[in-house]
């Protein structure tokens, strides 16, 4: 569970906490290895996880997240980790997901040098590869040239049980509430931080004469956000 002490929410933290959900549905024998801070994860936070399946690694987070994981005295092991780390021996079967490769197509310097190398070191060892996509599992080979494809396989994201279809009435409303009829509209979905590139979907809609743009999550307009949409929106556009 070392992701749950990387990040207070992300991306990779939804995806591993609906594993466990499944895991704990289904009563399935799974033990979670956890370094110090997990619970301030918002996802870990909503998992009832039983103390017995839990195991704490006490070493410093900074430390623990590049090291091999904790051994688990006396029981037989499949290790799959949630971000890039091997088990405590070379001998138990592991399995890691990968997500993207960003670091290695956008980053430079150091971080990205110290993430591709723990990268590298994980999947190159693993007995299986999931990749989310048939793209990541493309960037994989190309970029970790030591897995075999063989040892690869593409499991698309699903998605949370929370989620439902709205009743016809109902999703009609709520689109009402948000656009103009007959007026053509665009959906941008998320965090509005730089790596989504929200600058450049306020830019496409400008382009769009008559277009409007509807900004769904990612919480309240920011004072960051007001000169984006200024700039690029043309009244009352967005």
């Amino acid at each position: 569970n070392i992701i749950f002490s990387l990040q207070r929410a992300g991306g990779i933290s939804v995806y591993w906490s609906e594993l466990w959900s499944r895991l704990l549905r289904d009563q399935l024998s799974a033990v979670a290895i956890e370094a110090q801070g997990a619970n301030q994860n918002i996802f870990r936070a909503n998992l009832d996880i039983p103390p017995p399946q839990t195991r704490l690694d006490p070493r410093p987070v900074r430390l623990a997240r590049y090291l091999r994981a904790p051994a688990l005295p006396g029981r037989d092991e499949l290790v799959h980790s949630s971000y890039y780390r091997k088990p405590s021996s070379a001998r138990l079967p592991h399995v890691q997901s990968c997500y993207d490769f960003t670091y290695e197509r956008f980053w430079r310097g150091p971080a990205r040098w110290v993430h591709s190398w723990q990268k590298r070191q994980a999947v190159g060892s693993a007995n299986g590869v999931i990749c989310i996509s048939e793209s990541t599992r493309r960037d994989l080979l190309h970029y970790c040239p030591r897995v075999r494809e063989e040892n690869t396989c593409v499991i698309h994201l699903g998605f949370s049980e929370a989620f439902k279809r709205l009743p016809d009435q109902e999703a009609r409303a709520l689109v009402a509430s948000h656009t103009t009829p007959d007026v053509p509209y665009s959906v941008f979905v998320g965090d509005r931080s730089a790596y989504k590139n929200f600058a450049v979907a306020v830019d496409a809609v400008a382009q769009c004469p008559g277009h409007r743009l509807v900004v769904v999550g990612g919480g309240p307009l920011k004072e960051g956000d007001t000169p984006t949409l200024s700039a690029g929106c043309p009244a009352g556009g967005c």
